[in-house]
């Protein structure tokens, strides 16, 4: 008989609201090293962005590579978000994030 697998909470418990989600943010592939076993999550909530907001779009609370509309978020928001967290990410640890959607 297989060992049982720890229970994985389900995803409402993991994740933001279904909808709300405006993006998320992954490593460059060119960090390779540096970047080894450190998810993009990690890496936000270790530089203290867990909860951050500007308008309308904060970091989530549940899953710190998720950015959520909390209501009237617009894109200058969004993406004044994901430059301030790219930006600190960087200072604290060395890493560049870059966002999973380009953005041009």
């Amino acid at each position: 008989m297989w060992p049982r697998r720890p229970r994985t909470p389900p995803r409402e418990e993991r994740e933001p609201a279904r909808g709300r989600a405006v993006g998320g943010l992954h490593l460059q592939e060119s960090e390779g090293e540096a970047a080894a076993g450190r998810s993009a999550a990690k890496l936000i909530q270790d530089a203290g962005l867990k909860g951050t907001r500007i308008g309308g779009v904060e970091v989530s609370r549940k899953h710190s590579d998720y950015f959520v509309n909390c209501g009237g978020g617009s894109c200058v928001d969004a993406l004044s978000l994901v430059d301030l967290v790219v930006k600190r990410v960087e200072e604290s640890s060395g890493i560049r994030l870059e966002t999973e959607v380009k953005i041009w």
